[in-house]
């Protein structure tokens, strides 16, 4: 049967309807979707809308973000509530009764945004520093957690130390008295010279040991600027340093950094392990200058299978650097080894899982 002009357009117009229904349905389930989403947000989504929130802040407000590198700002969620940034909690969360606030911290030209949520007996947010320094992980004999000066120190040979960060193993060297956590790279590195500049004392290209002019000070920075090793986001989650690059005598017992520390450079990035960080880790008592092999006895770092490097150099002589292979030991700065980087993380990254061993690291976020 031939349908007319009309009963065509009343066909069209019935299509179009269903249509705009069926549209309508959809938008209206994901409407109830989302709602029922937000209303059962995870706790660790509404640190996220936190976070988001506070760059959105500060976005339009970035004469407010911090200036000085290390430097940090904190704003309540208060204020991202009462400013539109942010919806109430009790609107992510059915019932949700929290508090909270978004600590920024500058690192170059990065910022690292941390969120710390406080819902009571319901949720807290979980710091990597509380999590390491939990209690029950302090010991005072045997293998583990040591305080000692305000610093959380992991000390002898099985420790649970590891933590995943810029997709590689690190060990957690400490946490200092400022919550900032001292890694040192785990995993395997090429080997480089310490320094291979011609010494005008040995008249030959046996290296100069100061660090500030150093082949392997170029190294670090080269490091650090690869983006296929660190991304802006794990720079955002580092802290400058003053690096200890004071010279030490061969037989020097004094293990508090304080020689070390006796000369500096400032606003470093990364640099690498002091001898006396290698001392102290041992539980031998009769390790009393860190050179001596039985330094390596009850300490976790006498396992690396590469020789590395220290940022430590010889008092005594223009040439020589200390390097680690089991022990440590005095070495021409012209030879070869792995630069085995020191970072310093932001004491307000998250724990996310992990508990520390090899097989699992701790997580971060």
């Amino acid at each position: 049967m031939k349908l007319n002009t009309k009963q065509l357009n009343k066909k069209l117009f019935l299509f179009i309807g269903i249509g705009v229904a069926f549209i309508a349905l959809i938008g209206a389930a994901s409407l109830i979707t989302s709602l029922l989403k937000g209303k059962n947000m995870s706790y660790s989504n509404i640190e996220l809308e936190m976070t988001n929130a506070a760059k959105e802040y500060y976005k339009k407000h970035k004469s407010a973000l911090p200036i000085d590198n290390g430097s940090s700002v904190t704003i309540d969620s208060k204020d991202l509530i009462n400013n539109g940034y942010l919806n109430s909690f009790d609107k992510l969360r059915k019932n949700a009764q929290c508090s909270g606030e978004v600590t920024v911290t500058k690192n170059d030209e990065f910022y690292y945004y941390a969120p710390s949520l406080d819902c009571g007996k319901d949720y807290q947010t979980v710091l990597l520093v509380d999590k390491i320094t939990a209690e029950k992980n302090v010991v005072t004999e045997g293998d583990g957690l040591y305080y000692m000066s305000n610093n959380y120190i992991f000390r002898g040979e099985k420790v649970n130390n590891y933590v995943k960060f810029a997709n590689h193993l690190w060990y957690i060297l400490r946490v200092k008295d400022d919550n900032s956590i001292r890694l040192l790279f785990a995993d395997k590195l090429e080997k480089v010279v310490w320094d291979n500049r011609y010494n005008i004392d040995r008249k030959s290209t046996v290296g100069i040991n100061t660090f500030e002019v150093s082949r392997i000070r170029d190294s670090l920075h080269d490091y650090y600027n690869n983006p296929d090793f660190f991304t802006d986001s794990d720079k955002a989650k580092m802290l400058p340093q003053t690096l200890c690059i004071g010279k030490r005598d061969l037989n020097e017992t004094i293990n508090d950094g304080s020689i070390e520390c006796s000369e500096v450079t400032e606003e470093e990035n990364i640099g690498l392990l002091q001898v006396n960080e290698y001392q102290i880790i041992s539980l031998d008592t009769n390790c009393a200058t860190g050179t001596q092999a039985q330094c390596k006895n009850y300490n976790y770092l006498a396992k690396l299978s590469q020789s590395s490097w220290s940022i430590t150099t010889d008092a005594n002589t223009s040439y020589k650097a200390f390097k680690l292979s089991g022990s440590m030991f005095l070495s021409n700065a012209s030879s070869s080894a792995t630069p085995r980087f020191v970072v310093e993380l932001n004491g307000g990254i998250r724990y996310t899982s992990g508990d520390g061993s090899k097989e699992k690291p701790y997580v971060i976020s």
